[in-house]
């Protein structure tokens, strides 16, 4: 498995377990990587995988947690994402934001490369798996962070894709993750994707500015 991801699913994930009580450092064996305010820390996607695997065991002995990387994700705000995060943040619509997110999708997310296909009514973002596949937590994670920061930013926390593919086995139980997307979610497909309706698309963004937009962008394509 080839790729990279930021370290800051790695923060999330320390975050994640001291809220629960738990010594992150105890659990995973090393301590959080420092994350820069640029967000251009990374890890490998296989250490970020048995990180999640290593949680995951130790979880489960205590209150099993039915699909971790859903609950990992769902931390994610802006700040953790450094300049893109700001950047999408002073986005026009959700539309804007995630054309940035997935011009510079290698800064947070380099394991199999992005695409977005138009559709009649909806745009789909997909993802394959050209460089190997990472695991069911790490997909999880990744698509989970995404509906996660689209609520955030466009201040809609009930919003819902209109449907989610993972590339995976399908799991025990469907219910966390039809109750966390709130959409219909089916697994072993030909690919991990993501439909969202351009209703949701076209939501405005809470702090539009084309003049920070066009900064951060310049930072961001450096």
């Amino acid at each position: 498995m080839q790729g990279q991801v930021s370290a800051t699913y790695v923060r999330l994930l320390h975050e994640y377990l001291a809220a629960r009580g738990h010594d992150a450092v105890a659990v995973l064996g090393e301590a959080a990587p420092a994350v820069d305010g640029s967000g251009l820390s990374r890890v490998a996607s296989g250490h970020w995988a048995a990180l999640l695997d290593r949680a995951d065991a130790v979880l489960g002995e205590t209150a099993p947690e039915p699909a971790l990387g859903l609950a990992v994700g769902a931390g994610i705000g802006p700040s953790h994402l450094g300049v893109l995060g700001y950047l999408s943040l002073h986005c026009r619509d959700l539309a804007d934001a995630l054309s940035r997110l997935r011009d510079y999708e290698r800064l947070v997310y380099d394991v199999n490369p992005g695409r977005l296909l138009p559709l009649a009514d909806s745009v789909v973002l997909e993802w394959g798996d050209e460089r190997g596949r990472p695991g069911q937590r790490v997909d999880e994670c990744a698509i989970a962070a995404l509906i996660a920061y689209a609520r955030n930013i466009t201040a809609r926390p009930d919003a819902a894709p209109l449907s989610v593919s993972f590339i995976n086995p399908a799991p025990p139980s469907m219910a966390p993750y039809e109750a966390f997307f709130r959409c219909p979610v089916t697994f072993a497909a030909p690919t991990t994707t993501v439909r969202l309706p351009f209703e949701w698309l076209a939501a405005p963004l809470r702090q539009p500015d084309d003049a920070l937009r066009a900064l951060l962008d310049q930072q961001a394509r450096e």
